[in-house]
């Protein structure tokens, strides 16, 4: 959850391994729950609920010093967040992806090294062929305008230009009218980027080529325990220390 930000109850129940009966799996939620660890997240005018890490949690698990509030979604933004959270859980399932962060884990200076002005909802790592790169994930659940789109398009392109370590991006749209526009605007901009930009919807992962992130097992890698570290040099994706412990 820590990870995640918020994630709903069937999302945590296939996240864990070995898959957890019902039963189980809410009995620890509710100790979660009672020691303060989690709170539960309503959407204010959707019948949408999750689970989301509070300040003890998020102060455990990365580090005291975070500040209140640190990675917590609003109730408002729940349907976002809950794509975002299965998104990245997809992309778990891929042998090919070997690292992932998510917003909140991204601080001001590593994304200078990323990205040109801008941060994504989540970054996660390709490891192929003997090289590795970073691919940026944008997920769209509302259509924004024209205008909007084209300063993302743009501060993609600036970043694709130069010296940074995204080297494409992936939209997942939550509606066709939100995808239908994004591939209209993308094939009205530079030919040279095509390629960068990848539009899907959820149920398109076929999408994906199997050369680049592999054939998608129904199971979670165990890659959730590394965390994205910046340096000037590179990025490493190393095991999460957490309360005095290597996990």
């Amino acid at each position: 959850i820590c990870r995640l930000g918020a994630a709903s109850p069937n999302q945590l129940q296939g996240l864990s391994e070995p898959i957890m009966s019902r039963t189980t799996f809410y009995y620890h939620l509710k100790q979660l729950l009672v020691e303060g660890f989690i709170e539960r997240l309503t959407h204010p005018r959707q019948l949408k609920f999750a689970y989301r890490a509070t300040d003890k949690a998020f102060g455990l698990f990365y580090e005291a010093d975070k500040g209140s509030g640190f990675g917590r979604p609003r109730p408002k933004d729940l349907f976002h967040t809950l794509m975002v959270s299965e998104v990245m859980i997809a992309l778990s399932k891929y042998p090919n992806v070997t690292g992932l962060a998510v917003e909140h884990e991204l601080d001001a200076e590593a994304l200078k090294r990323f990205i040109y002005n801008r941060r994504p909802d989540a970054i996660f790592r390709i490891s192929r062929e003997n090289r590795c790169y970073e691919i940026a994930v944008e997920v769209e659940t509302s259509l924004k305008s024209k205008e909007r789109i084209n300063t993302l398009l743009s501060q993609y392109e600036t970043t694709f230009l130069s010296d940074l370590r995204c080297r494409a991006v992936i939209i997942v749209t939550s509606r066709k009218d939100i995808y239908e526009v994004y591939t209209r605007e993308i094939a009205g901009r530079d030919e040279r980027f095509f390629s960068k930009f990848y539009v899907i919807m959820p149920d398109e992962r076929s999408k994906l080529s199997p050369q680049v992130y592999g054939e998608m097992s129904p199971k979670t890698k165990l890659i959730w325990h590394l965390v994205r570290t910046s340096f000037e040099k590179g990025t490493e994706y190393l095991p999460m220390i957490s309360a005095s412990c290597v996990l």
